[in-house]
């Protein structure tokens, strides 16, 4: 555990899972700009319903697939592949679309199935593999789609321009096979599968009680995660449809994805580290204070290409790296449970079903709240005002959790006392 050769050819395994599978979907915002410009697709106002579904359900789903694979070990694998499957399969059906629906329900709904259920079993075996490394592993991991975006919004734009959404759909599903089928050799558990078997009838019973229940706590991280995720989908989604109104050069968009991208590999890294060492608050906490002042300070007054890039490299960094946090959260919470590996896979998938509902509704929330006309002489060119507003005021009422932190040192003072 946390050293040897096993433990990081593992990890470069998920990695390159995570690049190409997770890394998609966190590019919609190109093919949000090409669907809005598309003759089947321009009439809709769905269309960010797609990404929204895509990131939503993988982080909606987790409360449901982590049980099976928690009770099934011996089959995590098989589920694993399984979900990487269902990902291309999508991609394969989404290239058939002739409306709006029917890429909601692949590229969007399809795709988000696939991918929790690919995603959920190698978190587990990642939390065998790590533990006083943790943090780091987690980094390092999501790092990952961070490091897959300096290329693929790029790649995408090309495709797209070239040969349309329908090939371009099928040759990305094509790559996804060749560059992270071969990783499937390096993703195996850390204890052998015939010497694993389901959890004890002690772990399972129904009496069990997790005491985070009654933590406050709990409570405090799940509500600030749940704000933070209403805002987390919606920048990266719009920022190029809003360098393209600005008559930025056509790569603009896919410039500031890429930017955000850089960023968030190296904010995802050090975060992970420091989530290793210091309070679990105060890391959780900054990425959502920062994120909101650049939100309402940077995206919203932006006119040029300087204040969108200053934006796209602050977001990328705190706001790209939040959920690196969760797990090094989940295990502080879940310490003295009497299983503490399930314990901490409740919490955790606690908190991905709400940045999954959260995600969900920012799809239709942000189609409210988006502006019908351009006015390049006002805040967030007007068409963008109430997404801009929105998003810097949740992500600041959701850093106040991070005066938890002080009331646990208080607390602290007062029971050495």
């Amino acid at each position: 555990m946390d050293r040897g050769a096993g433990a990081w050819l593992f990890l470069l395994g998920c990695w390159l899972v995570e690049a190409m599978v997770w890394g998609f979907p966190l590019a919609f915002g190109i093919f949000q700009s090409y669907y809005t410009t598309h003759p089947l697709f321009s009439s809709s106002k769905s269309i960010p319903t797609i990404g929204a579904l895509a990131v939503g359900v993988s982080y909606l789903g987790v409360p449901l697939t982590s049980p099976i694979t928690l009770r099934y070990p011996r089959y995590n694998v098989h589920i694993l592949i399984f979900g990487w499957l269902l990902c291309i399969f999508s991609l394969a059906l989404a290239s058939f679309a002739t409306q709006t629906w029917h890429l909601i329900l692949t590229q969007g709904a399809m795709y988000g199935t696939g991918w929790v259920i690919c995603y959920t079993p190698f978190l587990i075996m990642l939390n065998d593999w790590f533990s006083a490394r943790r943090g780091l592993a987690y980094g390092v991991l999501f790092g990952a789609s961070g490091v897959s975006g300096l290329i693929i919004p790029f790649l995408l734009e090309a495709l797209l321009a070239h040969f349309g959404f329908r090939n371009t759909l099928r040759i990305y599903a094509a790559a996804m096979i060749i560059i992270s089928g071969p990783s499937m050799f390096l993703i195996r558990p850390r204890i052998p599968v015939h010497f694993q078997r389901a959890p004890s009838s002690a772990v399972n019973s129904k009496r069990r009680h997790y005491n985070f229940l009654a933590n406050p706590l709990t409570y405090v991280f799940g509500f600030s995660i749940l704000l933070q995720g209403l805002a987390f989908p919606l920048p990266p989604t719009f920022l190029p449809s809003y360098a393209r109104v600005l008559a930025l050069p056509p790569s603009s968009g896919d410039m500031l994805l890429a930017v955000n991208s850089l960023a968030q590999v190296t904010g995802q890294i050090l975060l992970g580290h420091f989530s290793d060492t210091l309070s679990t608050h105060i890391p959780h906490a900054v990425a959502s204070l920062v994120s909101g002042l650049a939100v309402l300070t940077l995206w919203g007054p932006a006119t040029g290409v300087g204040s969108l890039v200053a934006f796209a490299t602050l977001w990328g960094a705190f706001s790209g790296s939040y959920s690196v946090s969760w797990t090094k959260i989940a295990a502080g919470m879940s310490e003295g449970e009497d299983d503490t590996a399930g314990a901490t896979m409740m919490l955790y998938a606690w908190f991905s079903f709400e940045r999954g509902v959260a995600d969900i509704l920012a799809g239709p929330i942000s189609s409210i709240l988006l502006g019908n006309e351009v006015d390049l002489g006002t805040y967030g060119l007007g068409k963008w005002k109430g997404v801009i507003v929105f998003s810097g005021a949740v992500l600041l009422l959701s850093s106040a959790g991070g005066l938890a932190w002080f009331w646990e040192r208080w607390r602290g003072k007062r029971v050495m006392k």
